[in-house]
């Protein structure tokens, strides 16, 4: 473990927590960690799960999936994120998503009940748990502004207002977005090539520059 020790302290779960406090945490959540080739999936749409994940290396995605087999990404996951910690401590309901690698990975698991149930009373168990709280209700707003951008009655208005919050994010109108081609018509829900093409069309206009995952705004 002693080598992602500064993926863990980096991460938000940790915050605030020593390295040796971490040590503990993770002997408490019985953790083990698993290597993933790219494209595999690590947790199905429809398990139950009592152990969230970490991603020490590589990347990943949450993809939801519909009936005929039209995928969404819901969101990336990058070094350091947290996924399906939400599931973990309603361990008896089924995922409504997948979770796939989108390179060769290696994952920590974590079993949350096993530390929130804890006998043991502490002011590191305490940080925790505010921790996992501010991580949920982050990715909270992060789904709500994704229902915002679906709620927009046509693509153009649906694109316009995710770059504008990802340079608002930023702080800045040049900005990198975190999504190829493919994966930013998946997060806004459209064809790939329908987005191409309007985002050429917004260019045109002089409203925005871009050069694949780099955008300026005008």
């Amino acid at each position: 473990m002693k080598k992602y020790i500064n993926v863990l302290t980096g991460s938000i779960l940790f915050k605030n927590i020593k390295e040796e406090q971490i040590n503990e945490i993770l002997k408490l959540g019985d953790f083990n960690i698993k290597e993933y080739d790219k494209n595999e999936c690590i947790y199905h749409k429809e398990d139950t799960v009592k152990k969230f994940g970490i991603l020490l290396s590589g990347k990943a995605s949450i993809i939801k999936e519909d009936y005929w087999g039209n995928k969404n990404i819901v969101t990336n996951i990058n070094k350091g994120d947290l996924f399906a910690e939400i599931f973990s401590i309603l361990y008896e309901e089924p995922l409504n998503v997948s979770v796939v690698s989108t390179e060769n990975s290696r994952i920590l698991f974590i079993n949350i009940s096993n530390i929130l149930n804890s006998n043991k009373s502490s002011e590191v168990i305490n940080i925790f748990t505010k921790n996992i709280l501010r991580i949920i209700s982050k990715k909270t707003l992060i789904l709500n502004k994704k229902i915002e951008y679906l709620s927009k009655r046509n693509l153009r208005d649906k694109i316009l207002s995710f770059l504008s919050d990802q340079a608002q994010l930023n702080g800045n109108k040049s900005f990198y977005i975190p999504f190829d081609r493919q994966q930013m018509a998946d997060f806004l829900a459209t064809d790939r090539s329908a987005l191409s093409r309007e985002l050429s069309n917004i260019q045109k206009e002089g409203l925005i520059e871009y050069n694949k995952n780099h955008f300026i705004l005008k």
